[in-house]
């Protein structure tokens, strides 16, 4: 979060899963990108990303996580906007990601 607000994006924190998917059911459209670890507890990742295609099909979703990315994103249809960060991540390495699913702006 605190690499997110360096860079000008306000970030929206989530203390679980599915507070995380109370807010976008909440407000889809107020949301530019997802950042999802798989480990989230009461909704895992997984469900939540999950939950939100009915609800927000086209927002980008960045996966964080200590585990590798083989069998975290192959479930995932190659139609959405994802990308996979490995944790620990520092700004050089987030950026390239998010400027991947928001533009080159980023």
């Amino acid at each position: 979060m605190r690499i997110l607000r360096s860079l000008g994006f306000q970030a929206q924190e989530a203390s679980d899963g599915q507070a995380a998917l109370d807010a976008i059911r909440a407000s889809p459209d107020s949301f530019d990108l997802l950042v999802l670890d798989p480990t989230l507890l009461r909704l895992n990742g997984n469900e939540v990303y999950t939950a939100i295609e009915s609800v927000a099909p086209d927002l980008p979703v960045l996966i964080v996580s200590g585990y590798s990315e083989p069998g975290l994103t192959d479930q995932i249809p190659n139609s959405r906007r994802v990308e996979f960060l490995q944790k620990p991540f520092t700004r050089r390495t987030m950026i390239p990601k998010l400027r991947a699913l928001l533009g080159p702006s980023t």
